[in-house]
């Protein structure tokens, strides 16, 4: 087991330069995790995650995930964010592509204060942005997440739909090319959720192209004030 209480600031593990976020696409220069993490179990507690998140980044306890697999793994803490543009975070991690993340249990409350403009931020419980390439997609697979969320747009962002900042418990946003599909399998959302999003969801706020989600379970009540959210 781990604490991290220690730890003030956290530099996410697999930190890109830059990521560049589509309605069906996921590209980034720099650095991602691209191994296999397996966490025998164990817990990593007192992750607390809070960063005004910069234009074009994902953040979480990793930041990018590449052909990864992310398993048997507890993380305890909170995550509060804000963001200055479009970028993605999520307790676990940021963003991933073509990656499996399979019985990871997230326990935090999340604080997302919105975005100063009106760009696509996509905040997950377990992960941001999911994207798998087509020829090999990504699996989220009986992973749950418990918390309670209080999550804004921003006052400088008035989007609704796949471009809006979004919120969902187990992943904000997953897409892949048309013709194939990421699955999430098999996952829990507990706590509640209190939002003014323009998507919002217990398990994934925007299930975009080539996206299949199976035996999965929302327990928390969610009240979403957001105009034609």
């Amino acid at each position: 087991d781990i604490d991290l209480s220690d730890f003030t600031e956290w530099e996410p593990i697999g930190m890109p330069e830059k990521v560049t976020y589509g309605n069906n696409s996921l590209t980034y220069t720099g650095s991602a995790f691209k191994g296999k993490f397996n966490g025998g179990g164990h817990t990593i507690s007192n992750f607390n995650l809070t960063a005004a998140v910069g234009k074009d980044a994902a953040v979480g306890f990793f930041g990018m995930l590449d052909g990864a697999t992310v398993k048997d793994l507890t993380v305890n803490g909170k995550m509060t964010v804000s963001a200055t543009g479009a970028g993605s975070a999520g307790m676990l991690a940021g963003a991933m592509i073509s990656t499996t993340v399979e019985n990871v249990k997230v326990n935090a409350d999340v604080e997302f204060k919105g975005t100063i403009t009106s760009d696509r931020f996509v905040t997950g419980g377990v992960v941001g942005f999911t994207y798998g390439t087509g020829d090999a997609n990504s699996l989220i697979k009986d992973c749950v997440m418990t918390g309670n969320v209080n999550a804004v747009s921003g006052d400088g962002n008035t989007a609704n739909g796949a471009t809006a900042a979004v919120y969902g418990g187990i992943t904000g946003f997953s897409t892949t090319p048309a013709e194939s599909a990421n699955v999430i399998a098999n996952c829990e959302n507990n706590g509640k959720i209190t939002a003014s999003l323009g998507r919002c969801s217990g398990i994934v706020a925007t299930a975009h192209a080539g996206t299949t989600i199976r035996g999965c379970v929302n327990n928390a009540d969610q009240v979403n004030t957001f105009g034609d959210g």
